[in-house]
């Protein structure tokens, strides 16, 4: 392959670290086999939520229509010629398939090559793998049909066009799965970090970043995980490498002092392989870290509780703040009522919840927890 088509197939390898070089990528492709437009794409059921779709040279109008339901109606007089024995990755020109006057009368040329001034085709695919990639080229008849020299070209071209759409698409897999997890890490009460291989942050869901704001024994810095002292440092940094690398580690507990001289944080550092996300690669999620405060109030579901018991709000309010380890006295003074409301307030929820000293209703309502 000469240095215009080396320089090419960089392109390709690139534009699947950055699909936004795609059109250029194709252009090029128009370039080296003169042609006015190509497009490539990816198989609806590649893995990925939906297929790839790079053009150079047409607009996206043009594009649906010739992938539309009508158009592969319409191409099977040409696919019925296609050699069962024809290898994936040979190349095909529209004149192996089809004459010129025949062509001439086809629904395909007349209901969508006609009307965007296109005649000869120039294409290939990957066969019956899955996902298959297709190649195709066009120009207008007076640019001349497509010769072997350019289908050999494609040919050249369309192995690393393939491992380029691979690449593209564990790529996208892992994209598509770290959004998921994302969702998944943000939902949970708990506070929860996940890191990758080199122990940078990838997903920090609401807790955690209210935990790591405040400074207290854990912190962000420069995209790491940093203690208060760096004897921890140095012990949750391990802990992470040990969890990123080891195929049969099962994480560790760490303990971590609070300058505040509150309770320390309870940190569990674990392989992300123990949630059943097996994502190979650098790029991927490797460790997550559930951060627990010993000492801060449990998350009570409030709405759960009320409509299992019937409670009011206020009712609700009062008896999750005494879950909370507040007495009446702080309870009055956090909700800047009187202490004899509280009580009264609590006495409703004894009868309603059927418990009777405040014992058992703050295991009741901790049972509630998210």
């Amino acid at each position: 392959m000469d240095s215009a088509g080396l320089a090419l197939t960089e392109m390709f390898y690139q534009a699947a670290l950055e699909p936004g070089i795609w059109p250029a990528a194709l252009d090029g492709l128009n370039r080296r086999l003169d042609a006015e437009h190509s497009f490539l794409v990816i198989d609806h059921d590649s893995g990925v939520e939906a297929p790839l779709i790079a053009m150079a040279g047409i607009d996206e109008a043009d594009v649906a229509r010739l992938l539309s339901p009508d158009a592969a109606r319409m191409l099977i007089p040409f696919m019925d010629r296609v050699s069962p024995a024809q290898a994936p990755g040979t190349a095909l020109t529209g004149d192996q398939l089809m004459a010129d006057p025949e062509f001439e009368q086809t629904e395909f040329y007349n209901e969508i090559l006609r009307p965007m001034n296109r005649y000869y085709g120039l294409t290939v695919w990957g066969g019956s793998q899955n996902p298959w990639l297709q190649v195709a080229t066009c120009r207008t008849r007076s640019g001349g049909p497509f010769l072997q020299p350019e289908a050999r070209a494609l040919e050249q071209l369309f192995p690393h066009l393939t491992r380029a759409q691979q690449l593209y698409r564990r790529l996208r897999i892992g994209d598509d799965r770290a959004a998921g997890l994302t969702a998944v890490i943000e939902r949970l009460a708990d506070a929860a970090i996940v890191l990758d291989a080199s122990g940078r942050l990838l997903i920090v869901n609401t807790r955690a970043r209210q935990i790591l704001n405040q400074r207290d024994g854990l912190a962000q810095a420069a995209g790491a995980l940093q203690a208060a002292t760096a004897a921890t440092t140095d012990r949750l940094q391990n802990a992470i490498a040990q969890a990123a690398t080891s195929a049969e580690d099962h994480g560790r507990r760490l303990s971590v002092p609070r300058p505040s001289r509150r309770l320390p944080l309870l940190l569990d550092v674990m392989p992300i392989w123990r949630l059943g996300v097996p994502e190979p690669g650098m790029r991927s999620p490797r460790v997550i870290i559930f951060i627990k405060e010993p000492d801060a109030p449990p998350q009570i579901d409030e709405r759960a509780l009320i409509e299992t018991f019937g409670l009011t709000p206020r009712e609700c309010e009062i008896v999750c703040l005494l879950a909370g380890g507040l007495s009446v006295t702080s309870i009055a003074a956090r909700l800047e009522i009187q202490a004899s409301t509280v009580r009264q307030n609590l006495k409703s929820a004894f009868g309603k919840t059927g418990m009777h000293n405040q014992a058992a209703l703050v295991a009741l309502v901790r049972n509630f927890g998210r």
